[in-house]
């Protein structure tokens, strides 16, 4: 399991440093097997607002108190006007995650259209962080997220647990009338609940949350898919998407795994297996396992 220094600081007070943070956990019971500090390259980079894109090659952008040329090394969307830049000599260059050291992915990075230009890339994530990574022992799957162990943290220092603030805002029709729920093996799930959502449009994650899963080990695909191992990682609540146009038969089936059945995961990887593997099926094929 791994966690954040940061991460944990949302969820309950402390005043350890990184290092004895490392011991208070190890003495709680949640072995760190080790710690590292994660630096991201930010220095010199904001957001920039495309003002001008007549000339193909150069990009004109707003970075708050100047405009400045940017090479433009790439197809920018239309629709999209908010970008990461790095200024140099009254210039600038357009901004990737690999260039951020989030990751290996060359595309350029952009934010949500209402972030003020010239805003500094080290207000939305941090430039310095610490990475725990925790040996968990089987009888404690309740602090299998930042909840959980911040849970812990709390406990010990007395102070306050904070939990995210949660709104959902729903329509009279009801999820049932559009997909059909059963379950086959209650001893492996004693419990699935499905909800619909609607009007999403699929594109990347806020830069902030490609950031965390990336420092805890997670590769960001997209904001439905980072949505579910956001939620899973920080709440400890496994959740599964499905596109609604490829659930055939419009249910979703529950049940164990049959003695040689053969599974391929999204990876392309194919596995044989057992029958104790719990299974999450349409209506006529098995689109995931249970918990993964």
């Amino acid at each position: 399991m791994k966690c954040t220094y940061l991460w944990l600081k949302e969820f309950v007070a402390f005043d350890y440093t990184p290092a004895e943070l490392a011991e208070k956990l190890t003495l709680l019971g949640l072995e760190v097997d080790g710690y590292e500090t994660v630096r991201r390259n930010l220095k010199d980079t904001v957001v920039g607002k495309i003002v001008d894109r007549k000339n193909s090659g150069v990009l004109r952008m707003d970075v708050g108190n100047e405009i400045i040329d940017v090479a433009n090394s790439g197809h920018l969307p239309a629709e999209r006007q908010m970008v990461v830049v790095r200024k140099k000599d009254n210039k600038g260059e357009i901004t990737t995650y690999e260039m951020l050291q989030i990751s290996d992915d060359e595309s350029a990075i952009f934010v949500e259209d209402q972030t003020e230009s010239g805003k500094k890339i080290s207000e939305i994530i941090p430039e310095e962080d610490v990475v725990y990574d925790i040996d968990l022992t089987p009888n404690r799957p309740d602090c299998l997220s930042i909840l959980g162990i911040a849970r812990e943290l709390a406990t010990l220092t007395g102070n306050p647990l904070r939990l995210p603030e949660t709104k959902v805002v729903e329509v009279d029709a009801a999820a049932a009338d559009y997909v059909g729920v059963s379950i086959e093996t209650a001893d492996g799930c004693p419990r699935y609940a499905a909800r619909m959502i609607r009007d999403i449009s699929i594109q990347p994650s806020p830069l902030w949350i490609n950031d965390r899963l990336a420092k805890v080990g997670l590769r960001a695909i997209n904001n439905v898919v980072d949505a579910t191992n956001y939620v899973m990682q920080e709440l400890g609540h496994p959740l599964h998407a499905f596109d609604y146009q490829l659930i055939r038969n419009r249910e979703i089936q529950v049940r164990l795994s049959r003695h040689g059945e053969y599974f391929i995961t999204l990876d392309e990887k194919g596995y044989t297996l057992d029958d104790e593997t719990v299974l999450i099926c349409d209506g006529k094929r098995t689109v995931a396992i249970g918990g993964i």
